[in-house]
């Protein structure tokens, strides 16, 4: 899980810098900005998650068919939950304070950053890069 969480504050500064220049500089809104950063920054995580941190050495075309059905679900449902949460949760920023709402939608899509991490991991660890051990280990605890 460590190697996960050095890859994941690379990719996520990286993914960090490019979703908020397309969103501050070029207005690609919400979607528009956070979508390709992830694209990016999926093709960067499966060449290091694969070999660094989960080691996982089959040479098999599946695992990239399942990385990319993981990452897709991921994103999608981390971005579906953070922006109505975050606007739900922060709502009262923008109506007493006058905060504008560019920049709870920007709040919006750091929490979707998290969410995705966490969503990620898991369908990393237990669906994408399962390796015969961990069914052994499995097997071992039920």
């Amino acid at each position: 899980m460590y190697r996960f969480l050095i890859v994941g504050c690379i990719n996520t500064a990286l993914g960090l810098v490019l979703m908020f220049f397309l969103y501050n500089v070029l207005n690609f809104g919400y979607w528009g900005s956070s979508a390709p950063s992830y694209v990016i920054g999926s093709i960067f995580s499966y060449i290091v998650n694969k070999r660094y941190t989960f080691s996982y050495k089959k040479r098999d075309k599946m695992s990239m068919v399942r990385f990319v059905v993981v990452q897709v679900l991921s994103y999608f449902i981390a971005y579906m939950i953070a922006r109505p949460l975050t606007f739900t949760m922060l709502s009262f920023l923008h109506d007493s304070l006058g905060i504008e709402l560019r920049f709870i939608e920007q709040i919006a899509m750091l929490v979707g950053m998290g969410f995705f991490m966490v969503f990620g991991y898991m369908g990393q660890r237990f669906f994408v890069f399962r390796s015969k051990k961990d069914d052994i280990t499995d097997e071992k605890d039920g």
